[in-house]
């Protein structure tokens, strides 16, 4: 059994994010039109887990699922549907040295997702981020809310979303004004394809 580990934020999170992300770049340039460092080890300060999720932002047409997973399954990712969150879906990295990149490099832990441009759950995850990104009073409550979970629910992951649900929730409440500015992001990704 498994124990659920929030640890105190690692300045180390951000680069070895840009080091996933470049890496995902160069192999999926063609599949995305955009790639996100989200959830708790994207905010400054914020107790987390210590496993990276990236986001895939693809452009919203009818193929573009299709070909990602074609595509991330080249590399050593396998599909693992939306997880209970529509909207978005899930890839697995078979082991550490995944993304493949014939190195022998291990990468650090990491949850990969992929969500059509514009995807509601897209623009709350951005915009959770953006809004804990500039309010440290939410990100120390957050914090706390967090490691009281882990202290309550050590081994059963699904106690521990729902004791951080209302806090989640409550955030998630005040996010109107980077829901916007998000929007306005996500409209430039379209420009760009």
């Amino acid at each position: 059994m498994r124990t659920i580990e929030v640890v105190p934020y690692n300045p180390q999170w951000p680069a070895d994010y840009l080091d996933l992300s470049r890496n995902l770049k160069i192999k999926l340039w063609r599949e995305i039109i955009g790639i996100e460092h989200f959830g708790s080890t994207s905010v400054p300060g914020l107790a987390a887990k210590p496993i990276l999720d990236i986001i895939l932002i693809i452009p919203d047409t009818e193929n573009a699922f299709r070909n990602i997973k074609t595509a991330l399954g080249k590399i050593g990712y396998s599909h693992e549907g939306d997880l209970g969150i529509t909207g978005r879906e899930a890839f697995k990295n078979r082991d550490k040295y995944v993304p493949y990149d014939m190195s022998g490099r291990e990468w650090p832990e990491h949850y990969l997702y992929g969500c059509r441009n514009h995807a509601t759950v897209l623009v709350d995850f951005l915009a959770f981020r953006e809004y804990l990104r500039k309010h440290p009073k939410d990100v120390e409550e957050y914090s706390r809310v967090k490691m009281r979970a882990t202290e309550l629910y050590p081994h059963d992951i699904n106690r521990y979303m729902v004791y951080k649900k209302e806090c989640v929730e409550n955030i998630l409440q005040k996010t109107e004004p980077e829901k916007r500015m998000v929007r306005a992001y996500l409209e430039t990704l379209d420009k760009s394809q």
